[in-house]
């Protein structure tokens, strides 16, 4: 995790800190063999979120020429700077998407689930693009000391994406236009509201999110394996919002 400055990541720690020792705390109260009421949000979940991402990254992102895999490559040194600028790039793949959440929520206090997210465009080859990601999520619900049985819930999170991927499509170093990307991870930090209908499983809500992606390695052609390595980490900061259903069970 060379990407993070300490700071940001001790912001990530002490949140997922805060979220287990909640956790923890509610499974302490809960005395073994005592008889206690579900919590109306407790229990595994699957939320839907189709959505948006706003536009960032930024083009002609300096990185070392290419190594590795079993093909020929254009030496980026070579390039023009309108085709380098066209072909190292991180402003691609932001627009509409769609997050698919899977988790558990523990007594109405704490959740964690995996998190699954795309957004990108789509057009021609050369317009359509993507970002991707998954990653682990831990929330906190502050409501549920108000209450056990709401209508209503509010989830403050954070989490750390294992794996993201920045594809794109370029043809000022190839032949014909074929894909390039960035891969990296990130960490995320946001806020959710659910509502959910009277007597039923179902919830209706939004979700906002504010990711910071960091990339590592630069992919010329996945065919041929053939790479950059940067030494410092590419940035790929963007604001995602989601309108949501869940099933809560």
């Amino acid at each position: 995790m060379a990407w993070l400055s300490r700071g940001f990541y001790g912001t990530a720690g002490r949140l997922a800190l805060a979220v287990a020792a909640a956790a923890t705390l509610v499974a302490a109260a809960v005395a073994p063999g005592t008889a206690h009421a579900k919590a109306r949000w407790a229990g595994p979940f699957l939320i839907l979120g189709p959505g948006y991402s706003t536009k960032s990254g930024e083009v002609g992102v300096p990185i070392p020429d290419t190594s590795g895999g079993t093909g020929a490559a254009t030496k980026l040194s070579s390039l023009s700077k309108d085709k380098y600028d066209a072909a190292v790039r991180t402003d691609k793949g932001n627009g509409v998407g769609l997050d698919l959440q899977l988790g558990y929520n523990l007594l109405g206090f704490a959740s964690i689930w995996a998190d699954l997210a795309w957004h990108g465009s789509f057009g021609s080859t050369l317009e359509t693009a993507g970002t991707g990601s998954g990653a682990l999520m831990l929330g906190f619900h502050p409501l549920r000391f108000i209450g056990d049985d709401l209508s209503i819930d509010v989830r403050v999170f954070g989490g750390y994406g294992l794996y993201e991927i920045n594809h794109y499509n370029e043809d000022g170093t190839q032949a014909a236009a074929k894909g390039k990307a960035w891969t990296g991870n990130n960490i995320t930090l946001g806020g959710s509201f659910e509502y959910r209908l009277t007597d039923s499983a179902i919830s209706f809500g939004l979700d906002v999110r504010q990711v910071f992606g960091r990339y590592n390695t630069w992919v010329y052609n996945f065919d041929n394996d053939i790479r950059s390595q940067v030494s410092q980490s590419v940035h790929k900061d963007r604001f995602e919002a989601h309108a949501t259903i869940g099933f809560h069970l």
